[in-house]
C-alpha cells in the first residue's frame, strides 16, 4: 500500500505550555486556562496518531501492525523490529521545562524492567520510566527558542560560584579543585540538589541580594529572576549560573544525545527522538523529581552549545547532520509555485507543514494531489515511490536515514 495519508495527532496539556501557540498553528479553538504544552506525531503508545483512509481513522500503531514490512518499508521494519522509530512533536513553552536528562539504551531497559518489578503502573506520577527505549533528540526551533543544555567550562562555574562558595560546604568549592573533570561537576551538582532546605533558602536569600546589585544584562541576570518568579524555593532556579544558556534563531537545531542535562525555558520548537518517553527530572517541575537516577545518568563534561550544520538533500532541502541512526530531520522551503521531487529514502516517512501550503502527489504518475496546509502532517508509507510537492511554504521531513 502506498499513497498519502493525512495525519491526525493528539494534544498534550501540561502546566508549562501556551494557551495559544499551538492551537494557532494546527487550527482548533484556544480555551482559556487550558495550556497546550506539545503536538504528538508518532505511535507512541500514550498518544499515538491516527491514519486517515477514506474517512476512517486508525491509531497509528495498531495501522502499522497490520502490515509493518509495508507500511515502515523493509528496511526500516527489519532494523526496528516491525516498530514505528521515531516521535515527532512540536514543543510550545510559555514557562521553563523541568531540568531533565534522558537514559541511553542500557539505563532505559533497566530503569523500565526496575519500575515493572517494583509494580509502579505506568500512570502513577513517581514513574520515571515508562518504556524501555533511550531518548536523543534533536530540537529545531520555530519562534526564538530558549534553551539550557550541558555544563559551562568548570571555571566559568567556579567564578559564577566564587560569591556564594560558603553556602556549598564548610569547605567552599573543593569539588570543583578535584583532578578529575566528571568527579568534580558530578560533586558539585550533588551537592547543590541535595542542599538541606536551610541551608538552600539561605543560598536562594543571598543570590536575590547579588542580583539585587548586577543588573548589567546577560542570562543570569535575565533567566534566574525569572526563575525564581516561577520556582522560588527550587535550587533548579541557578542553573544559569552553571548551565550553557542559548537563544535559538528559528530554523536553528541542537541535538541531545542520552545523558545531556538540559531544560527548554521559552518558545516553540519542533523535536524529532526516539520513540520514547523516559524523563529523569531534577528540578523546575511540580514533577516527580529523583535526583540519585540523574545523578547516575547525567554526562558530567563541559561543553560548548554549538547549532547543527546543515547539508544539502536535493535543491530545496536541507538536512540537520546528527549522529543517530533512528532519526532524521529535514527542512525543505519552496516559493512561488515551485515544485520537487522528493525521493523516497524507502522507509516510512512524516511530513509537517509549518507555513504555507504544499499541493502533495505520489511519484510522477499516480494521479491526484492531496492539499496539506499550515499545522498539517502526513506519513508517505516506507514502499512509496517518492513525492512531488508545490509551494509555497515550509515543511518539516522526518525520516529514517539509510
Amino acid at each position: 500500500m502506498s499513497g498519502i495519508f493525512r495525519l491526525h495527532n493528539p494534544v498534550k496539556t501540561y502546566a508549562w505550555g501556551s494557551e495559544t501557540a499551538i492551537p494557532e498553528l494546527i487550527g482548533i479553538p484556544a480555551v482559556p486556562g487550558r495550556p497546550v504544552a506539545e503536538w504528538w506525531i508518532g505511535a507512541h503508545p500514550l498518544g499515538p496518531s491516527e491514519v486517515e483512509r477514506d474517512g476512517v481513522r486508525t491509531p497509528l500503531d495498531r495501522w502499522i501492525a497490520e502490515n509493518p514490512e509495508e507500511r515502515l518499508g523493509h528496511r526500516v521494519c527489519s532494523r526496528f523490529g516491525g516498530n514505528f522509530p521515531f516521535l515527532l512533536k512540536v514543543l510550545a513553552a510559555a514557562h521553563p521545562l523541568s531540568i531533565q536528562v534522558h537514559p541511553d539504551r542500557e539505563e532505559a531497559a533497566a530503569g523500565f524492567l526496575r519500575e515493572n518489578e517494583a509494580g509502579i503502573p505506568l500512570d502513577d506520577p513517581r514513574r520515571t520510566f515508562k518504556d524501555p527505549n533511550p531518548k536523543p533528540e534533536c530540537v529545531c526551533a520555530l519562534t526564538p527558542f530558549w534553551v539550557m543544555c550541558g555544563f559551562q567550562p568548570i571555571e566559568a562555574i567556579q567564578s559564577h560560584f566564587e560569591p556564594f562558595a560558603a553556602f556549598l560546604g564548610d569547605d567552599g568549592l573543593p569539588q570543583l579543585h578535584r583532578s578529575d573533570p566528571h568527579l568534580r561537576l558530578r560533586d558539585f551538582l550533588k551537592r547543590l540538589l541535595e542542599m538541606d532546605p536551610d541551608r538552600k533558602n539561605r543560598l536562594l536569600q543571598a543570590v536575590c541580594e547579588w542580583l539585587e546589585g548586577h543588573s548589567a544584562p546577560d542570562v543570569i541576570t535575565e533567566w534566574v529572576p525569572r526563575l525564581m518568579r516561577a520556582y522560588p524555593e527550587d535550587i533548579g532556579t541557578l542553573a544559569p549560573f552553571f548551565m550553557n544558556v542559548r537563544c535559538l534563531q528559528p530554523g536553528e537545531a541542537l541535538y541531545l544525545p542520552p545523558k545531556t542535562l538540559h531544560a527548554y525555558l521559552e518558545g516553540m520548537a519542533i523535536e524529532i527522538m526516539v520513540n520514547s518517553d523516559n524523563v529523569v527530572r531534577g528540578g523546575l517541575t511540580p514533577k516527580h523529581i529523583d535526583i540519585p537516577t540523574l545523578l547516575d545518568i547525567v554526562r558530567f563534561s563541559s561543553q560548548s552549545l554549538e547549532v547543527l550544520k546543515e547539508s544539502p538533500l536535493g535543491t530545496f532541502e536541507q538536512v540537520y547532520e546528527i549522529p543517530e541512526e533512528a532519526f532524521r530531520l529535514s527542512r525543505i522551503e519552496l516559493s512561488g509555485d515551485v515544485s520537487a521531487e522528493i525521493p523516497s529514502t524507502e522507509g516510512v516517512e512524516i511530513f509537517l507543514c509549518t507555513e504555507g501550503g504544499f499541493e502533495v502527489s505520489e511519484g510522477m504518475t499516480v494521479p491526484g494531489t492531496t492539499r496539506i496546509q499550515r499545522g498539517e502532517a502526513f506519513l508517505v508509507p516506507g514502499n512509496s515511490p517518492g513525492i512531488r510537492m508545490k509551494g509555497p511554504g515550509t515543511v518539516f521531513r522526518a525520516f529514517v536515514p539509510r
